[in-house]
């Protein structure tokens, strides 16, 4: 089944202080419907704490009412009243200044915080407050207000110790980044965060959970599970239990990405089993993530089921992030069942739900669903508008810009294609309407086709005879190509019998001269190492050319070749190289039988264990594994797999090109050509992949009837 990359990502942990600021609104509107009681419980000899949480709860009545003036006029006193070095002072000023921003009431805020510049002493926090505003700014989408108080956030750690307001600017620069895809800026604002944070500190264990997003986000996955399982094993307090979850989610969606589904289906329904009596915002994310892992699985019937369900509570939960997970999700599996109607329709849903984190890969996604339906054109709008995004890395924009140029020369073929085909149809049309006029004398035709039959009989001999003579000439010219051929692979032979016999001889002076003269200076041994060395070479290369010359040419009739056989006599060919290179050749299941000859296979997988070998770029001994799959009944892929360390990308698109070679130290360039043609040789192909780490070669050969 093809794998469709997991949408549901795990949600930051600056989501979480939407959620606080959610239920702060919620908790101080309780009991607060009576204005007037409110306004009465206002005593000038009260505390200004007490005052500061009055005079909230009528400010979030107002702003609920959308009374402009009132709303302008309370937020004015709780900027006045509420204490900056009081913790609930200042979440007071940071709730009012989210509220303003989120109705958009931005030129309140700037006014108000104008008049509260100036009574900043050295009693605040300023790194702490710049830092809270600049974060309600850019959740709330004011992108100038956001970059203005983030610089002061800045500007003020000079002479602070402040550490932990440090950290948390770190953190939302970090989060700043990621939303823009500068991953790995935001990964090192992230550390930095975590470096002015105690490891024992609530708020460490917050933040890890961010730095764990990032690892995930450039493949560092492991990291990303040791955070993440860190923070679950720390966390006992049950009043830490966001925290715990929302690692759990780390760790979900990072086995899915390593694609270990069924991890993530055991985490999803412990997690879900925890979370239920509790009536969790988080259960519609559990329940996607779980029909996700199914989907990956080929379990259709199990992830359709866990999507809608997912659907439903997070509609019940009026959770919008939920939702639109949902519908992605829905959406990727009517792709993966080619149902693209339905799954253009759910993906338009996920576009036009707004959300407080764009998701703009669902461009690409609609640009691959118009790929598959051949509409080149929408697909080729929508990947302008996905590379347009400024969450697209530079590396996806550029895999894209070539997708892109296929995509439009594919527009243009499928036009001309399009163009012929009604060329064709009007053709045969023609040809029909001709076909109708014709039928009508069809009797006179007939009649005269008689009449010419009879008197063209004796053009009709003469022809069959010039085709005669033509068939033979062919005949004679394909003996001669032959014999071409037969002298073309004896002059190969001579050839290299004769460049071969000079190459001995300057080989064996160079060795006598060294032995015979001992006051050779050392840049003499070495010109004379350089001779031997590069005469032994081009022995090699000779050799080669002419193996590379010569498959195809004189095989006996194709047989039945049992591949475990194949690969027992190569390990023994190969003995002394993988006994002192301390190499291993696992064989992950028996292989098949397969319809070749076995001298051919027997250089075919030389080749390619001795490449991996001697390419060896780790300081790991070499370990080879070969396994299979059935590609059709008639056909097998062989793989061939090591840790090497992989194959650089500039070198892949001419891999199997003659004197193409990995590693210029090393090989002659002749080796992979040699495997090329043998495939070919069977009508198959041969490719390979890179991984972390190794790389994959892939071949494929016909099955053996008797296999």
């Amino acid at each position: 089944m093809k794998l469709i990359k997991s949408k549901n990502k795990i949600i930051p942990f600056r989501s979480l202080y939407i959620i606080t600021i959610s239920v702060l609104l919620y908790t101080n509107s309780i009991g607060a419907s009576n204005l007037d009681s409110l306004k009465s419980e206002l005593r000038p000899n009260m505390t200004e704490s007490s005052r500061c949480s009055i005079l909230y709860s009528i400010f979030e009545i107002y702003a609920s009412d959308k009374n402009v003036d009132s709303t302008k006029l309370y937020a004015e006193k709780i900027m006045a009243t509420c204490r900056l070095d009081e913790e609930d002072g200042m979440n007071k000023i940071m709730a009012t200044i989210f509220t303003l921003f989120k109705n958009k009431h931005s030129h309140f805020v700037d006014t108000l915080l104008q008049a509260k510049a100036h009574k900043l002493d050295k009693k605040v926090d300023k790194i702490l407050y710049y830092t809270k505003i600049a974060e309600r700014a850019y959740l709330t989408g004011h992108k100038d207000q956001f970059n203005l108080y983030i610089n002061k956030a800045k500007e003020s750690f000079i002479d602070s110790d402040k550490n932990l307001s440090k950290a948390y600017y770190y953190n939302l620069w970090g989060y700043y980044n990621m939303n823009r895809g500068n991953i790995l800026t935001a990964l090192k604002s992230y550390e930095v965060s975590l470096s002015f944070a105690d490891s024992l500190d609530i708020k460490y264990l917050q933040y890890s959970i961010d730095l764990g997003v990032a690892y995930n986000k450039i493949g560092e996955h492991k990291k990303a599970i040791d955070l993440f399982s860190h923070n679950i094993d720390v966390v006992i307090d049950k009043k830490y239990d966001q925290i715990k979850y929302y690692s759990y989610y780390g760790l979900i969606n990072s086995y899915s990405l390593i694609e270990n589904y069924e991890k993530c289906k055991a985490i999803c329904v412990e997690v879900i089993n925890q979370q239920k009596d509790e009536k969790s915002s988080e259960l519609g994310y559990l329940y996607n993530s779980l029909a996700n892992a199914y989907l990956m699985t080929n379990k259709q019937d199990s992830a359709i089921y866990y999507f809608n369900k997912g659907l439903t509570i997070s509609n019940e939960k009026d959770d919008t992030k939920g939702i639109h997970d949902s519908y992605v999700g829905i959406a990727d599996y009517f792709t993966e069942n080619k149902n693209y109607d339905e799954a253009e329709k759910y993906y338009r849903k996920a576009i036009d739900l707004e959300t407080y984190i764009p998701n703009p890969e669902l461009n690409q996604d609609l640009a691959k669903l118009f790929h598959a339906r051949k509409d080149y054109e929408n697909a080729y709008l929508y990947l302008s508008k996905f590379n347009d995004s400024s969450t697209a890395n530079n590396t996806d924009k550029q895999a894209d810009i070539r997708l892109a140029a296929n995509l439009l020369e594919e527009a243009n073929t499928y036009k001309q294609k399009t163009e012929r085909e009604i060329e064709t149809r009007k053709r045969e049309r023609n040809k029909l309407y001709s076909s109708l006029i014709g039928a009508l004398c069809l009797l006179v035709l007939i009649t005269f086709s008689l009449f010419y039959v009879q008197k063209n009989k004796k053009k009709l001999a003469k022809l069959n005879h010039i085709i005669s003579d033509k068939n033979k000439q062919l005949n004679t010219a394909i003996l001669n190509q032959n014999e071409s051929i037969k002298y073309l692979e004896n002059f190969a032979a001579v050839a290299a019998h004769d460049l071969k016999a000079p190459i001995h001889t300057a080989n064996s002076f160079a060795k006598l001269l060294k032995k015979s003269n001992s006051n050779f200076d050392e840049k003499s041994i070495q010109f004379l190492n350089f001779i031997t060395s590069s005469v032994s070479q081009l022995s090699s290369m000779i050799d080669d050319l002419l193996k590379l010359s010569k498959i195809g040419t004189n095989l006996p009739k194709e047989a039945p070749v049992d591949l475990n056989i194949i690969v027992e006599k190569v390990e023994a060919l190969l003995y002394d190289m993988i006994k002192k290179s301390s190499a291993q050749i696992i064989i992950k299941k028996d292989l098949p039988t397969v319809s070749s000859h076995q001298t051919l296979l027997i250089t075919l997988f030389q080749n390619l264990i001795k490449n991996s070998i001697v390419h060896n770029k780790t300081e790991n001994d070499s370990i080879i594994t070969i396994d299979f799959n059935i590609q059709r009944q008639d056909l097998y892929e062989i793989k061939i797999s090591d840790n090497s360390g992989g194959i650089p990308d500039y070198i892949l698109p001419t891999l199997f090109d003659l004197f193409s070679s990995t590693d210029k130290n090393s090989g002659n360039g002749i080796g992979l050509a040699i495997c090329k043609k043998i495939v070919s040789n069977y009508g198959g192909e041969i490719w390979v992949t890179v991984a972390p780490g190794g790389s994959t070669f892939h071949f494929t050969l016909p099955a053996s009837n008797k296999s």
